[in-house]
C-alpha cells in the first residue's frame, strides 16, 4: 500500500492532496506493462520452439523494451521515495484514535 500526502487547510483539518505508489505497486505496474507486450503463453511458446536467443530481432526488441520498463520503474521508485522522505509524519486525533498521517511540508 502507498502512502496518503494530506496537507493542513486554513480550518485546522487536513486533507488527501496526493498519493505516493509503493515499491510493490510500481513493481506490479511495470510487470503488467512488461506482460501487456508479450504474455506468459507466447514466451513459452518461444521459449519451446527456440527463438528466444540474441539474435532474433524479436527477442532482441522485446528485451529492449522490457529493459526500458524497468528503468522506468526503478526511476518511479526513486521519485516516490524522494517525495515520501519530503513529507512529515504527524499523529492526529481522529475522534479519539490516534491516527498517523504523511503530511506535506
Amino acid at each position: 500500500m502507498g502512502t496518503n500526502v494530506f496537507e493542513l487547510m486554513p480550518d485546522g483539518n487536513y486533507k488527501i492532496i496526493d498519493y505516493i505508489k509503493s515499491d510493490d505497486e510500481i513493481d506490479l505496474e511495470t510487470s503488467a506493462k512488461i506482460k501487456s507486450r508479450f504474455n506468459d503463453d507466447e514466451r513459452e511458446k518461444r521459449l519451446r520452439l527456440g527463438i528466444d536467443n540474441p539474435l532474433d530481432s524479436q527477442f532482441v526488441e522485446f528485451n529492449n523494451f522490457a529493459f526500458s520498463c524497468r528503468t522506468d520503474g526503478r526511476a518511479k521508485k526513486q521519485a516516490a521515495a524522494t517525495a515520501r522522505a519530503a513529507l512529515t509524519e504527524m499523529v492526529i486525533d481522529n475522534g479519539g484514535m490516534k491516527t498517523k498521517i504523511m503530511v506535506k511540508s
